[in-house]
């Protein structure tokens, strides 16, 4: 899933170019050398299809347990 809230005023660094965060949740697929792969790939598509830069980019990964997140009214666990 992606949600882009876009036209917010952020600010990174103390000005307000155009800057970005993320949030990456996975169930059991997360860490290590996987989220410096998945960095640079996210950070590629956002710089060159939203024109935000690789340096002016935050994610967070959260790897989570199945049983703390819900679907179709129980969870993965």
């Amino acid at each position: 899933m992606v949600s882009i809230n876009a036209g917010k005023p952020m600010s990174y660094a103390g000005t307000q170019e155009p800057c970005a965060y993320a949030e990456i949740i996975s169930i059991g697929a997360l860490g290590g050398a996987k989220n410096k792969t998945i960095s640079a790939a996210v950070s590629k598509v956002v710089a060159d299809h939203i024109g935000v830069p690789a340096d002016r980019f935050y994610i967070k990964f959260s790897d989570v347990a199945a049983s703390d997140f819900g679907y179709n009214g129980s969870t993965f666990g």
